[in-house]
């Protein structure tokens, strides 16, 4: 009873307080609700664009590699020709994919890689790179290989995926999914 009585108390004298100084509290409760209303959009971005699962049938099975150099860096890069020897030579993975992610400007006139064509690069191999382009929106891309689907174990909402599709035509008709997320 004594605990209910003091804390009755104590909010009255806080509240008598915060009108006394109308202005300090305004000040206040706006800096409060501006800094939470911050941190949770924050959170929220982070949540939905960083910290959300994997679509994969099986994500704890999922590794990463990289080469450590010899002064101990590390590079997570591969070439085209490296993924495709892992790919057929490492037996201890159920699979190996390879993805790359790009910004490429889309025109009228084709699609160009963001800055100058570059006939090395995946996009140049399929050949829909245009040096060209002008007057071009940008898109986010994710490039990946043949088998990016069967190895985590996911299927297209709708239409197909790139594994009904043999290599030698993927490459003479490249092919685009296009994801909602």
């Amino acid at each position: 009873m004594f605990l209910l009585e003091t804390l009755r108390q104590d909010l009255r004298y806080a509240t008598r307080t915060l009108l006394r100084n109308g202005g300090y509290t305004t000040v206040s409760v706006f800096a409060l609700a501006l800094g939470i209303g911050i941190n949770t959009v924050a959170f929220t971005a982070y949540k939905a664009f960083v910290a959300r699962p994997l679509d994969a049938r099986d994500p704890s099975t999922l590794v990463n590699f990289a080469l450590r150099l010899r002064y101990g860096t590390i590079n997570a890069r591969f070439s085209y020709p490296d993924y495709e020897s892992y790919r057929d030579h490492l037996h201890s993975f159920t699979g190996v994919i390879a993805f790359s992610i790009d910004q490429l400007r889309l025109t009228a006139g084709g699609v160009a890689k963001w800055g100058s064509a570059e006939p090395g690069s995946w996009m140049g191999r399929l050949g829909v790179l245009s040096a060209t382009a002008k007057n071009a929106e940008f898109a986010s891309t994710f490039i990946v290989s043949e088998n990016y689907f069967s190895v985590l174990g996911v299927s297209g909402l709708r239409g197909r995926t790139f594994e009904s599709i043999g290599l030698p035509e993927l490459a003479a008709s490249p092919s685009a999914l296009v994801s909602r997320g």
